[in-house]
């Protein structure tokens, strides 16, 4: 079924009004828009700063926390103190740098 003439007019017509519509208010319509934007991201900042925690979440990581314990290989430690004590003049290079940092 084809539409009517008239229908088609009227439409092209009622198109046409709100584009005059639009194009008038488009500056105020921009201004609104952008203010939703920011009304919104601050009421999403102020909900995420007074969220709490969740109760299993804390319990969790504070279990995690008691049950791991640093480790390190007593191996390692005497290598790192061997290589620091034979390095003699990079140790003294970098003393000097620690001593006076502005110093040429």
């Amino acid at each position: 079924m084809k539409p009517s003439l008239k229908t088609s007019a009227d439409f092209s017509r009622q198109l046409a009004a709100v584009q005059t519509f639009l194009l008038r208010y488009r500056v105020l319509i921009f201004a609104v828009f952008v203010g939703l934007v920011y009304a919104y991201v601050i009421m999403q900042f102020n909900h995420l700063s007074t969220a709490q925690p969740d109760p299993v979440a804390v319990t969790t990581a504070e279990q995690a926390k008691q049950q791991t314990t640093p480790h390190i290989d007593p191996a390692i430690v005497q290598k790192i103190k061997q290589l620091n004590d034979n390095s003699v003049s990079a140790h003294a290079l970098f003393n000097q740098s620690r001593q006076n940092p502005f110093g040429e």
